[in-house]
């Protein structure tokens, strides 16, 4: 898998790093030093600030998903609270429909109720009135004699025909009281069913009363859930304008961020193209130096080696490895092989990224420093792609070239240094 660093390498500033590419190589002294080595700039390395962009940019769009999932909520809700809002207003109109109607029942019964006790005070009344003609004639009766009376007006009468008169009028009369007593029958019977029809509007009365209440109460609830439901599409009203103008705020400075971060990528890539120019003189001059230094130290295969050290034409190791670089035109000191691997003209590399040219360090415990466990054998670099290297090996075996990833006896590297001035 592709590593991180070089996926935003890549996406920031589009330039691509080389290792050095060995063109060939060729054990005599007539081979060209330019032949071995061909060196590409590498590019500049990502910036933190671009990095610091490229979180914000993510925590930007993590907001804004966030305030658009809110949005997106506030108005899937938002509908059903309006129809909630529909529905509670038209059962308060249908409520105060009812109610209305109620009332209007309630007016007509009590309306009825009061035409019935007039017809009851008119009839009780009548009957009052029948009581005292009543009791009139019981005085008079009583005053007179009653039963006795027509026997008095035929004793006393002494014209035939003024008794027949005052006979005739005595028995209208007692007719007349008859009927009146079965008048005042009939009226009281009247009265009690009256009074039966007044119970039953009062009662029909009481239950429109009740009704309109019930109605009156159901439309304050009808009226109480319109509120609510209008609370509530407020309240979701609200919080969408809040996901929107958080929404927007959240885009605005998703914006500002990848502009910043087009404007840090566009400083990258003019910074490394600029780095480039510098760099590729830089390393157009470290790329001669250390072919003139593989070149001279791959001529010199074939000459002796020195124990006492030396620097040619017999060698010592270090010796051997320095006079490749003084050839060179550097200014790395003559030093055992210990210090010069941390000498201050060097600088350290992985073998991994060694290129022609490096200095290579091994502890062989040869007894050529008196230090324990100190480097104590050295060479130069020619081919790091196939781990060929050239130095003053042995009295056997003088200078020669060996391999370091096929010869077991150079395979545990010490360090790995690139000679810098």
């Amino acid at each position: 898998m592709e590593p991180r660093l070089a996926k935003r390498n890549r996406a920031i500033v589009g330039a691509v790093s080389a290792p050095l590419l060995l063109a060939g190589m060729v054990g005599t002294a007539a081979s060209s030093p330019a032949a071995l080595l061909q060196v590409r700039v590498p590019a500049a390395p990502i910036d933190d600030q671009v990095d610091a962009a490229n979180n914000g940019l993510k925590a930007a769009k993590h907001a804004l998903v966030r305030a658009q999932a809110t949005l997106d909520q506030a108005a899937s809700a938002l509908p059903q609270a309006e129809q909630r809002v529909q529905q509670a207003l038209a059962a308060l109109a249908q409520a105060q429909a009812a109610e209305a109607r109620a009332r209007e029942a309630v007016a007509a019964a009590q309306k009825a109720v009061a035409a019935q006790r007039v017809k009851i005070a008119k009839t009780q009344g009548e009957i009052d009135a029948l009581k005292v003609q009543i009791a009139g004639l019981a005085r008079q009766a009583y005053t007179n004699g009653g039963e006795y009376q027509e026997l008095e007006i035929l004793l006393e009468s002494q014209d035939p025909s003024q008794f027949a008169a005052q006979l005739h009028a005595v028995r209208r009369q007692a007719r007349s009281n008859s009927g009146t007593l079965d008048q005042i029958v009939e009226l009281k019977q009247e009265l009690q069913v009256k009074f039966a029809e007044l119970a039953a509007l009062e009662a029909s009365a009481k239950a429109s009363q009740q009704e309109a209440d019930d109605n009156q109460a159901k439309a304050q609830s009808s009226k109480d859930d319109a509120a609510a439901a209008q609370q509530q599409v407020q309240q979701l009203v609200a919080k969408r304008q809040s996901a929107v103008a958080e929404a927007d705020a959240t885009r605005t400075k998703l914006k500002g961020i990848y502009l910043g971060l087009l404007a840090e990528q566009r400083r990258l890539a003019q910074e490394a193209a600029r780095k480039n120019q510098i760099g590729s003189a830089a390393w157009a001059g470290q790329e001669a130096a250390a072919a003139r230094a593989v070149s001279f130290a791959v001529s010199q295969v074939g000459h002796r080696y020195n124990p006492n050290g030396g620097t040619g034409p017999s060698y010592g190791c270090n010796g051997f490895s320095w006079r490749a670089w003084h050839e060179a035109g550097s200014k790395w000191p003559l030093l055992m092989a210990q210090d010069q691997s941390t000498s201050k003209y060097t600088q350290k590399v992985a073998l991994s990224a060694a290129k022609p040219g490096d200095v290579i360090f091994w502890r062989m415990n040869n007894g050529t420093d008196w230090r324990e466990n100190a480097i104590d054998h050295v060479g130069i670099i020619v081919d790091p792609a196939s781990g060929k290297f050239v130095h003053a090996a042995n009295s056997h075996d003088g200078v020669k070239l060996s391999n370091y990833k096929t010869e077991a006896h150079y395979g545990d590297v010490a360090a790995v240094v690139r000679v810098i001035r």
